[in-house]
């Protein structure tokens, strides 16, 4: 046998016909039949290729989009959970009138009942204290009256309290009020923005900025309560801040017993 490094195989005579090629992996050599003799060719005497500087930039651009592009991906997880994005998309879903999906951000039911308390304890408040400064009769009997019709007052402003937050929750810029109907200029609160976020666990308190300025109530910002919803990844507004001190400037009426 005659052995032939593998850069002369192209001096072989073309006309000499290949056979049958096989691996002989524990000689470590090719064995190569030829119609006329054998020959057996070193496997070290392999080829080489050329190193492409264009194919190696271009795979080290590659690996680092991908590298990019899953951490981007990490990154969308995580922020898809937090309350920012939750109040964005419920912001969003006011904005295309999307009741049903706005809904799924705030607990409806719990604030209503809230905000109808304070207004019912604000109203008795500042009744009581109206009966106690006139001159007619019978002011215990018609403080006691009064007492007992707040479950009733409560009642009817929840019913008001509720369709009020169902208007909003819809886009829905027209409110009814003492004085007739008036349309909300919802671009006057174009400019909210959460401030900063304190996460405790599954509850969270965030801070509102942006609200217009001047406003009745002199504020600057305002503190709500979110709750996570663990099997759906968002989070749910279930506090808003007290309305008490609000109601109270409105209806000019003293601050409720029962309030600090």
């Amino acid at each position: 046998m005659a052995r032939l490094p593998l850069s002369n195989l192209h001096r072989l005579r073309q006309s000499t016909p290949l056979v049958t090629p096989f691996l002989a992996p524990k000689l470590g050599i090719f064995l190569v039949t030829l119609t006329r003799y054998p020959v057996i060719v070193d496997s070290d005497d392999r080829l080489r290729f050329e190193r492409n500087p264009w194919r190696e930039r271009l795979a080290i651009v590659l690996l680092l989009a991908l590298a990019a592009s899953i951490a981007g991906g990490i990154w969308w997880y995580h922020y898809t959970s937090t309350p920012e994005y939750s109040l964005s998309q419920l912001g969003k879903a006011i904005r295309e009138k999307n009741y049903g999906k706005a809904s799924q951000y705030v607990d409806e039911e719990r604030i209503a009942e809230a905000i109808s308390q304070s207004l019912t304890d604000v109203l008795v408040a500042k009744y009581t204290k109206r009966f106690q400064d006139d001159p007619l009769p019978f002011t215990e009997t018609r403080i006691e009256w009064l007492h007992k019709l707040a479950p009733k007052v409560h009642d009817w402003t929840l019913i008001g309290t509720r369709n009020a937050i169902r208007l909003l929750l819809s886009g829905n810029g027209i409110l009814t009020g003492a004085s007739g109907i008036q349309q909300l200029d919802i671009h006057n609160f174009s400019q909210l923005h959460v401030l900063r976020s304190e996460v405790r666990g599954d509850t969270a308190d965030v801070f509102i900025g942006g609200l217009p300025q001047p406003n009745p109530f002199d504020l600057q910002e305002i503190r709500i309560k979110m709750v996570r919803l663990p099997e759906r990844r968002i989070w749910r507004i279930e506090e808003i801040p007290d309305a008490t001190p609000i109601f109270v400037k409105y209806f000019d009426a003293p601050m409720p017993s029962s309030k600090p």
